[in-house]
């Protein structure tokens, strides 16, 4: 992984181990910014604003156990996906 690629996580839980591996990982890969919030259910992978993916399962448990990963690939659906990931990234960097 290129260390220049930007990623922005929201979660609901950033405690435990979450925290250690964040710290891990931005030591070694650079730039990632967490933010934690309740209002989310949905988990989404959004890469370079172009593809949008949604998993059916908590990230932590890919690999684990069966699960779904769905191409979203109709544009106005991912726009609106997209729009929703920025709305709630402000909102919530607006509030501290």
């Amino acid at each position: 992984m290129k260390k220049e690629i930007k990623i922005k996580v929201i979660t609901d839980k950033f405690q435990g181990d979450s925290k250690l591996l964040y710290e891990k990982f931005k030591k070694e890969r650079g730039y990632i910014e967490i933010q934690a919030t309740k209002d989310n259910h949905d988990r989404y992978v959004i890469i370079d604003r172009k593809f949008v993916y949604l998993l059916g399962s908590s990230i932590n448990s890919l690999g684990n156990k069966f699960t779904t990963i769905v191409p979203i690939e109709n544009e106005s659906v991912k726009g609106i996906i997209i729009n929703y990931f920025d709305d709630s990234w402000r909102g919530i960097n607006s509030d501290s």
